[in-house]
This record gives structure tokens, C-alpha cells and sequence, in this order.
């Protein structure tokens, strides 16, 4: 057996929706995957993701991605002395995937035409999370990629949120753009409250989908755990002396470029977070909510049609979650 004769399952994103818990505790519990880890685990992997994404259109060949991708995951069976008689399917998570070479959103309609061209039979699976959540976190990650702006102009003045994340949430929309792409059965999405906010965690719909056996994690606590606002203010200061532009930011990190500067940025991002983990600082300055009420009404009925039509489609009860449901 090859690796071109197993089915390819790409975990796609969205960014901050427990996606690094799916990939160290739950993807490399399940028997019978080739599962490859985090997309840049493997520094070729890593590589052919980054080329996935940024390389210009004109430029972009899909059976010489397809047949490198085949190469890498060969080379990986061989040198780890793999069974692939063993195995279903190749997993890869990559919760930037299917944004592409932009954050905020801009060219998800491009990436995905591009996925379905190297993987045209390619199961995907997407993980989403209550928007005004995703708002506030998808900043905080924002400002830890290099970000400057304060929240306020952020959220109601940049181009990148208004015109790329806000919509990019929009999820029905992203969704149903590959169901037309790959077809409804190749799609799940999962629901990180659903995971998340129960005493244990969820995850049969998961296994039925990709038909495998159901695992049993035990209850943990978060893996990555948010910023908050007072150490955010720090970071955006330290990205104002040691960060380039964010696109820059951004693109260098993916690409495993980092500069003296950043990985003094990035040390004091984990030094940060480490006096917060151990409650050195103040008790009343941890306040990790950006949004008013006003604002929170408002994102809720801004998705409320989308997350309606979702949810019909794909059997969610995401009303029980904080999700508002149209009419």
C-alpha cells in the first residue's frame, strides 16, 4: 500500500477553537491514522504548507503540489519505519489552512479552490466558536503575531477586521462554500462548546465521522490559555519596538524566520504569561473582555441568519451554546 491510496483528512481551522487540544491529545489517539501532527512538526510538511499558501497564482502548480505532498509523506513512512498497511487515512491539522496567506480572511475562497485542486477528495473538518469569543480572542492572537492596534480602532476602524475577520465568522458562508467544493458528507464541523463546556469531553461525532473508534481523553485544563488585557497593553508596547508590519509578522513566523528581535518578542510573550500563570500581578487588573454588551447584542444578531442556516445543515444545536438562531 502507498499513501496516495488512504483518504486525506484536513483539520482546516478556525484559529482559537481548541485546535492545539485536537492536536496533542485527541488526533494522536485515534489507531489506524497516519496522523503527521501540527503541519510544521515536519520541516518539509511545514514548508509545502507555507509554498500551499503563498505562492503567487500564476505560479501555482496543483499536481506538482499534489505529488510533493505524496513525497513528503513517504519520505516521513520511511524514515519513522511507519506500517501504512496499518492505517485509514493521513490526518494533517492546520488551523491556518484555510485562511491562506492572509489572517484576516481575504483569500479563503482562493485557498479552498486550491485545496480541493491538490486534494480533490480530501474529508474536511472545520471547528468553529461563538463569534464575540472568537472576536476577542482572534485579537489577543493578533496582538501576540505582532499587532499594534488598540482593540477600539481595531474593531471599529481597521479594514482588516471589518472587511476580512468579521466576515471570514460569517460561518454557514465559509462552510457551504466547500460543501460546494468537496460535498456535504466530506464536511464536519465541530463545536467547541460542545467539546469544551461539558464535564467530559464530546468527541463521537467526531469518530463517527471519520468511522474509527471512539477515544476517551481525560478532563484537562485549556492548553493555551488567553492574555489578559494589562498584559496585552504590555505586548502592543513591546510590538511597537521590536515588531514589523503584522502581514511581515505573520508570514515570517509561518515561515520559521524569526529575527533576533522576535525571539526576544516571543520571550517576553512567554515571560508574560508565565507571571500571569503563577498570579503575580494584581488581581484587579485581570480583565480579558474587550467587547460592551451593546457590542456583543449587536456581533450575536450580525450572525445570527448564518449560524441559523448552519445549524439546520449540519444538525447543530448551537442555540444551546450562546449562539443567537434567526427566525
Amino acid at each position: 500500500m502507498s499513501a496516495e491510496e488512504l483518504d486525506v483528512v484536513l483539520h482546516i481551522g478556525y484559529h482559537k477553537t481548541g485546535t492545539t487540544f485536537f492536536q496533542k491529545k485527541v488526533f494522536n489517539s485515534f489507531d489506524n491514522v497516519l496522523y503527521l501532527g501540527r503541519s510544521w512538526v515536519h520541516k518539509d510538511l511545514s514548508s509545502f504548507f507555507y509554498d500551499f499558501s503563498f505562492t503567487n497564482t500564476l505560479m501555482f502548480d496543483e499536481e506538482k503540489m499534489r505529488k510533493r505532498f505524496y513525497k513528503i509523506v513517504a519520505d516521513i513512512v520511511e524514515r519513522d519505519e511507519i506500517d501504512i498497511s496499518s492505517k485509514k487515512m493521513i490526518l494533517i491539522s492546520h488551523e491556518s489552512l484555510h485562511s491562506g496567506s492572509d489572517y484576516f480572511g481575504f483569500k479563503i475562497k482562493d485557498q479552498a479552490i486550491r485545496i480541493s485542486q491538490v486534494f480533490p477528495n480530501a474529508k474536511i473538518i472545520f471547528s468553529i466558536r461563538n463569534q464575540v469569543k472568537m472576536i476577542e480572542s482572534h485579537y489577543t492572537n493578533y496582538v501576540h503575531h505582532g499587532g499594534k492596534q488598540k482593540f477600539s480602532y481595531f474593531f471599529n476602524n481597521s479594514y482588516a477586521y471589518n472587511s476580512g475577520l468579521k466576515v471570514k465568522l460569517k460561518y454557514n458562508e465559509v462552510v457551504n462554500y466547500y460543501v460546494e467544493l468537496f460535498g456535504k458528507q466530506a464536511m464536519h464541523v465541530l463545536v467547541f462548546e460542545q467539546i469544551f463546556l461539558n464535564n467530559t469531553y464530546n468527541l463521537n461525532k467526531l469518530t463517527d465521522f471519520l468511522k474509527l473508534n471512539s477515544v476517551d481523553i481525560p478532563k484537562q485544563k485549556a492548553v493555551n490559555n488567553r492574555m489578559s488585557k494589562f498584559s496585552i497593553s504590555i505586548m502592543r508596547l513591546i510590538n511597537s519596538l521590536l515588531a514589523k508590519d503584522f502581514n511581515e509578522q505573520y508570514k515570517l513566523r509561518l515561515n520559521g524566520n524569526h529575527s533576533y528581535s522576535e525571539k526576544i518578542r516571543w520571550t517576553l510573550i512567554r515571560l508574560l504569561k508565565r507571571i500571569e500563570a503563577n498570579k503575580l500581578f494584581p488581581k484587579s487588573i485581570f480583565s480579558y473582555s474587550y467587547l460592551s454588551q451593546k457590542q456583543k447584542s449587536e456581533l450575536l444578531n450580525y450572525y445570527k441568519y448564518s449560524n441559523s442556516h448552519l445549524a439546520n445543515s449540519f444538525d447543530l444545536e448551537l442555540d444551546q451554546y450562546g449562539y443567537y438562531i434567526g427566525e
